[in-house]
């Protein structure tokens, strides 16, 4: 598995936060893949993964993205 990028780790947390604070809501994955411009929903959720595994942000049961 290849490393993931610490740069747009940091780049997809801080849009996930505007978006929630714009928003009054988390973004899909959909949204965050098509401003971060990734090709996949599969990648974007890996970033997700490794967000939530390193504690930056949080996930529901039901998949919706929280800050901690």
């Amino acid at each position: 598995m290849r490393t993931l990028n610490p740069n747009t780790l940091s780049k997809m947390e801080k849009y996930i936060k505007e978006y929630q604070a714009d928003n009054g809501r988390s973004p899909s994955y959909r949204n965050i893949m098509h401003y971060m411009g990734m090709s996949s929903l599969n990648l974007v959720q890996r970033y997700v993964l490794a967000l939530e595994s390193e504690g930056r942000i949080q996930r529901t049961r039901l998949g919706n993205i929280e800050l901690p």
